[in-house]
């Protein structure tokens, strides 16, 4: 297998070593320079505190050999690179289009980056050179790009499809999970054991006859014939007689997929795993159940379930955390984010002002914001339309309280507005020179998609 080398957008991909056409001969992508800000540099000091440090744009420099089957097809293969980059040019300054790469992927390699064009230039050298007048043929052509500092990996758009999956919801806690009990024994929602987050399924299961069971399912709707699903839920099993833990999956055919344990592991969670299911022909949906089931009378037993999956893929990936963009990241389908807003003062003797936080828990279902501030800063922290709860303030003040509201306002999305902030023992927003202070709180529903974290 030769070197993949792809100069491509959306609408155009142009195989820039193929051989035929193009022939890459050297590619150069050294680390980008850095640029660092001091502070504290002046008399009263010993030293200077870096204050940040970012990484210019990467130059990457390709040799090429371009060729045509005569003068005009040369000319088309220069033009078409050519074209790529002025539409890498649009994008950068005016979002039109879409994002141009340099795609690269080394011999018998598995994995590929992309270098994402800001812009670029092609010089081809002489053209009355006598290897081009003979030949029909660019021998040393060099592509010259400014892309951004680092390079990307493959994207992953995986998505789980499974609601409330890690059990975090509490105000209308399990609503997304139909009950189903045949047998004697409860289903509820649990926050004394649990592998992630604030909560767990807990199914406990009380001399039952064989064949019951207790059970909550959900019903998956967005499923067509012949697409691969894999589905897995993380379990501790505290007791077992009789019964069995059950990952169930039915089609509306009438196909079932079963991944089961009987393994009892108070210590523990560990991963029950049903990986590479085709869906068979003219289903439409499927239901997707977590149960304790009687393989004999007088059956009990104890499960906590966590972490619920159920994705479109082969098999359910390792490391997947979360596949929701958050706040101003715009990570499509990535892996655990967080996003950070730094507002920087002039490199001087002061630190940075202001530092914002914004995270998402594994299963979707948790939300974290905080801000940390400096000096000079006045205290307040806002989401629009979230009820954050147990907020808390961290600071070294006496005199000093805190207030947390939730306001109902239509002009805000979600009909409500959460303000975070430290009062003045008299009740007016404090402002404080030289103290740090951190708030953070916790929404238990959080918002779908992107939102804004508001600082006042």
């Amino acid at each position: 297998m030769a070197w993949t080398l792809q100069l491509l957008n959306d609408d155009t991909t142009l195989d820039i070593n193929d051989g035929t056409n193009y022939s890459a001969r050297s590619l150069t992508a050294p680390v980008p320079p850095r640029r660092t800000a001091t502070g504290g540099a002046n008399l009263y000091r010993h030293g200077s505190d870096i204050q940040e440090r970012v990484f210019q744009n990467r130059s990457v420099t390709v040799t090429l050999r371009i060729n045509g089957t005569n003068q005009d097809n040369l000319i088309a293969n220069i033009n078409a690179i050519n074209a790529l980059l002025e539409r890498a040019a649009e994008y950068t300054t005016s979002g039109m289009g879409s994002q141009v790469k340099l795609r690269r992927k080394w011999n018998n390699a598995t994995n590929q980056q992309d270098f994402y064009v800001l812009d670029g230039s092609l010089q081809i050298g002489d053209e009355f050179s006598q290897v081009h007048a003979v030949n029909d043929v660019i021998a040393t052509a060099t592509l010259t790009l400014t892309c951004e500092p680092f390079a990307y990996g493959a994207e992953e758009s995986i998505e789980n499809y499974v609601a409330d999956p890690g059990f975090e919801v509490a105000g209308t806690a399990l609503a997304d999970w139909t009950q189903n009990h045949t047998g004697s024994g409860t289903s509820a929602r649990d926050t004394s054991v649990k592998k992630d987050g604030n909560g767990s399924l807990k199914l406990v299961m009380t001399s039952s006859s064989s064949g019951q069971v207790i059970e909550r399912h959900q019903t998956l709707a967005d499923v067509d014939a012949g697409e691969v699903w894999s589905f897995q839920a993380w379990v501790r099993v505290d007791a077992l007689s009789n019964c069995k833990v059950v990952l169930g999956l039915d089609y509306n055919t009438g196909t079932d997929v079963v991944a089961e344990t009987t393994t009892v592991n108070a210590s523990s969670f560990v991963k029950l795993t049903s990986n590479n299911n085709t869906v068979p022909g003219s289903v439409t949906s499927m239901v997707l159940r977590l149960r304790l089931e009687a393989t004999d009378n007088s059956a009990t037993g104890t499960v906590y379930i966590d972490n619920v999956i159920a994705v479109q893929a082969s098999a359910v990936p390792s490391a997947w955390a979360s596949s929701r963009a958050i706040a101003n990241h715009y990570d499509d389908a990535a892996q655990a984010s967080t996003n950070y807003i730094d507002i920087h003062d002039v490199p001087g003797d002061l630190p940075a002002l202001l530092q914002v936080k914004v995270a998402e828990g594994q299963s979707h279902d948790e939300f974290w914001a905080g801000a940390r501030h400096a000096g000079r800063q006045y205290d307040a922290l806002v989401l629009e339309g979230e009820d954050g709860t147990a907020s808390t303030i961290a600071h070294p003040q006496i005199g000093i309280v805190e207030s947390n509201t939730t306001a109902s306002d239509a002009a805000y999305s979600g009909g409500s507005l959460r303000v975070s902030q430290l009062l003045a023992s008299g009740g007016d927003v404090d402002t404080l020179v030289d103290v740090n202070h951190l708030h953070s709180f916790t929404m238990a529903s959080p918002p779908k998609g992107t939102f804004r974290v508001l600082i006042a």
